[in-house]
Order: C-alpha cells, then sequence, then structure tokens
C-alpha cells in the first residue's frame, strides 16, 4: 500500500498519502495483481475440495472479485 503511518496527533491515529515518484524499488501495481490473483485462485482450488457452505460462499466471492478485474480491464483505456 502506498500509505505511511503518522504521528498520532490531536485528532486521534491518521495516516497520510505518500506521493508516486520516480522510485524504481516501488512495487509494480500490476505485478501485485497478478500475485494477488494467483493466491486468490490457490485459494479457490483448495476450497474446491472442501464442500461447505462457508467454502462455497468464500469461492463466490473469489470468482465476483476475478469477475470484477476483468470488467475493469476491458474498460480500461489502451497504453500509449
Amino acid at each position: 500500500m502506498l500509505q505511511a503511518r503518522c504521528q498520532p496527533g490531536r485528532a486521534g491515529l491518521y495516516r497520510a498519502q505518500r506521493t508516486m515518484t520516480d522510485d524504481h524499488d516501488a512495487p509494480d501495481a500490476a505485478d501485485e495483481l497478478e500475485v494477488r490473483d494467483q493466491l486468490l485462485l490457490a485459494c479457490r482450488e483448495l476450497l474446491l475440495t472442501i464442500g461447505t457452505s462457508n467454502a462455497v460462499a468464500l469461492v463466490a466471492h473469489i470468482n465476483a472479485t476475478l469477475d470484477l478485474d476483468d470488467g475493469y480491464a476491458a474498460e480500461a483505456p489502451p497504453e500509449e
């Protein structure tokens, strides 16, 4: 995530946004999403072997998350 923890003030704890820079060590969002998708797919495969109603619900949520990503990718403007 691109947030850093700040010192608490009178208003309590808060987080300040970091700005994006030309930091080459910063993780690539596309790479992070790909890793997340791989993890979701691995969890989905495991959950499919369990067969409980809770596992089925989790599989449905994983499917919906992956479908949402596909929808955003289809609507994304072409890169220049």
